[in-house]
């Protein structure tokens, strides 16, 4: 049962007059709770009512109650929602679902692990509370990582270089400047390192190189310019690396010692070469190693030398660094291995043409430079001989109407044939060389198209038209001009084959459906055919008897008396009087 002091009444301070209201209170425990109750209240009312004998009454200062949370309580006043009947806090289940007093979250379990703890504290890296899951904390130190997890312990060799060491080098190998502990080697670091006998150096009983010096040769012996019993050589001085060292022995690569400028002994080993340098044998050393093609001491693509130490250059075949393509100067690739992002034959039209049917091959509809091919446009097209068509020197299908200039005939009224813009005019009439140009009458202007040759024109056959010999701008149009005359691939300035342009100014490469000069097959990448146009083998239907065949016609179709596998065929009939084809060769494509 909780008493309470009157509310209206002073705090008793008397532990006499408190002890007399308790005497009665337990002395009336025997009975029921409802009497205990009334006694209480009848208690403390009479003791109330006696001013005289005991005052007030109330709690000793430091008792559950008395509003005061004093030294052992957590609380006050007792028997509220968040205070028990001890003056003890009430915390509240975590778990309950319901946030409760000093409850930082509630997930509705206890369970750790899911943000909020079995405690119902919030769960996160950095809480300074070392969570499930977690390893360590604060996170973000040298041994704990960002998320609470520890870190590593520092690794020599690990190619990272971490606290505490000096260097890192990728290994735990000492005598390679880098210890095994991840420390400078070097002269002078106050530690023997490999190759070295004494620490520090340059004194009475150490070199600077921090080799011992042997009593009978230390200073003050060696260096006296007197070569001496026990000396290699003296040259007067107690200096290194100037063949004679400070301790008056002889600095040669192969006297076992490790000498100035030299990083290894003994040399021609499979460490060390015959200068004392180590054989790193790998790309960057600034050696070029077997299988290297270059070396220029560092593994970086795109200055001559790849990371792979091998040379960067177009054409290599190789996709060097800053290369688009490979190989240069094809269809795709131009001569600095950057790809022609604009490309007649990839089968998509881009301006400035007309058409694209994937390929580069004339007298298909869609030439070589992607122009519609079709008599009346105004181009001499593959196949055509003259244009415009319906008229007298040309017909309906840009075919010659009889003879004319330039069919290579000397017809009758022709003097010469074909035109040459020299000794040959656009008219096929003789020109002497001593002749004058034409004067042009000052009424009529120079220009092209008049039918008057002047000044800076090779022909003029009074028409602006292209492929008729005389070009829109007077300009003879002839294979082996140097320019690339309408119907041309193209134009290297002779009428030789087997030099990328053939006789007949068409362009000599693998893959344009034409056997040119010393290529042996069509199309590349065929049965029987390489990628670059060479014959693998014996091959049926290329008109040549080889290797096994008993004929070859020249195609791959059976019933012509010779099969596609190149057998002869038996006559069908009595009166198929068909004998095995004989070899046929084929005729060269100019």
């Amino acid at each position: 049962m909780l008493l309470r002091r009157d509310q209206s009444g002073p705090r008793v301070r008397s532990k006499t007059a408190f002890s007399a209201i308790a005497l009665s209170v337990v002395a009336l425990c025997a009975c029921g709770r409802d009497r205990v109750v009334v006694q209480a209240d009848r208690t403390l009312t009479s003791a109330a009512s006696q001013d005289s004998a005991i005052g007030d009454v109330g709690y000793p200062e430091g008792t559950c109650g008395d509003d005061i949370v004093s030294p052992g309580e957590e609380c006050e006043p007792p028997g509220t929602a968040t205070c028990d009947a001890e003056c003890r806090r009430i915390t509240g289940r975590c778990g309950n679902g319901v946030l409760d007093p000093l409850e930082e979250c509630e997930d509705g379990n206890a369970v750790g692990g899911d943000g909020c703890s079995a405690d119902c504290l919030r769960e996160a890296c950095g809480n300074s509370r070392i969570d499930l899951g977690e390893d360590c904390e604060p996170p973000g130190t040298a041994q704990c990582a960002a998320n609470c997890k520890l870190l590593p312990r520092a690794a020599c060799g690990n190619g990272i270089q971490e606290p505490g060491e000096e260097c890192e080098d990728g290994n735990q190998l000492s005598g390679d400047g880098c210890s095994a502990e991840c420390l400078i080697e070097f002269c002078g670091n106050g530690r023997v390192d490999p190759g070295e006998t004494c620490e520090p150096p340059d004194t009475d009983t150490c070199n600077v190189r921090c080799q011992s010096i042997p009593p009978s040769s230390r200073r003050g012996v060696c260096g006296n310019g007197v070569r001496e019993s026990t000396e290699e050589c003296d040259d007067g001085n107690t200096f290194d690396a100037d063949g004679c060292s400070g301790s008056c022995e002889l600095e040669i690569c192969g006297n076992g010692r490790l000498d100035p400028g030299e990083y290894c002994e003994p040399p021609s080993t499979a460490v060390c070469d015959a200068r004392c340098y180590p054989r790193l044998e790998r790309c960057g050393d600034r050696l070029v190693g077997s299988g290297e093609e270059c070396d220029d001491g560092n593994v970086l693509d795109g200055d001559g030398c790849s990371a792979r130490c091998e040379i960067e250059a177009c054409g290599n075949g190789r996709l060097d660094a800053g290369e688009e393509c490979e190989p240069p100067k094809t269809e795709i690739c131009n001569a600095s291995c950057k790809r022609i992002s604009r490309l007649c034959g990839n089968r998509i039209v881009e301006p400035p043409e007309e058409c694209d049917d994937g390929n580069v091959i004339p007298g298909d509809g869609c030439d070589l430079r992607c122009q519609l091919e079709f008599c009346g446009n105004g181009r001499l097209d593959f196949g055509e001989e003259c244009e415009l068509p319906g008229t007298p020197a040309c017909d309906a299908a840009c075919h010659h109407i009889g003879p004319w200039c330039g069919d290579g005939q000397l017809d009758p009224g022709e003097g010469c044939d074909p035109p040459d813009g020299s000794s040959c005019s656009s008219t096929c009439q003789v020109v002497a060389a001593s002749s004058p140009p034409p004067i042009v009458p000052a009424a009529q202007p120079p220009s092209c198209g008049n039918g008057v040759l002047d000044p800076g024109e090779e022909c003029d056959d009074n028409n602006l038209f292209d492929a008729d010999g005389c070009s829109a701008s007077c300009l003879t149009e002839i294979c082996g001009n140097s320019r690339v005359d309408v119907g041309e691939e193209c134009d290297d300035g002779n009428r030789s084959s087997g030099d990328g342009c053939s006789a007949a100014c068409r362009s000599e490469v693998c893959g344009n459906g034409r056997i040119d000069f010393e290529l042996e097959c069509e199309p590349p990448g065929s049965p029987g055919c390489s990628a670059t146009c060479r014959a693998l083998g014996a091959v049926c239907g290329n008109g040549q008897l080889e290797a096994d065949e008993v004929c070859d016609d020249g195609n791959l179709l059976d019933g012509d008396g010779c099969s596609a596998s190149c057998t002869p065929e038996l006559a069908v009939s009595p009166a198929a009087d068909a004998q095995p084809a004989a070899s046929v060769q084929p005729q060269a494509n100019l």
